[in-house]
């Protein structure tokens, strides 16, 4: 089970984390997230992100991610962040 490519700019990071744990969890660990920047400007505008910032955003994106994925406190807007993957079965 995977992504495509998924353009991350246009998710908040949080609930990316969350929304990919959970596939992760119901795929059997075997859940594959492709984050990519966005190529379309539209999209950009739609969701109201200025284009100059979707490298930045992107490359923000990816160690929350890396954090939550490991059990680790992810770092977001200067807040600590915990994403659960909840209590391990018995």
């Amino acid at each position: 089970m995977a992504t495509d490519r998924l353009a991350a700019s246009l998710h908040s990071p949080i609930r990316l984390a969350e929304d990919a744990i959970a596939l992760d969890l119901l795929g059997g660990g075997r859940f594959i997230l492709g984050l990519s920047l966005c190529y379309r400007r539209e999209e950009l505008d739609g969701f109201g992100v200025d284009p100059s910032t979707d490298p930045e955003r992107l490359e923000a994106l990816v160690p929350v991610l890396r954090a939550v994925f490991a059990g680790r406190t992810a770092s977001v807007a200067g807040l600590g962040v915990v994403v659960s993957r909840g209590p391990s079965p018995p």
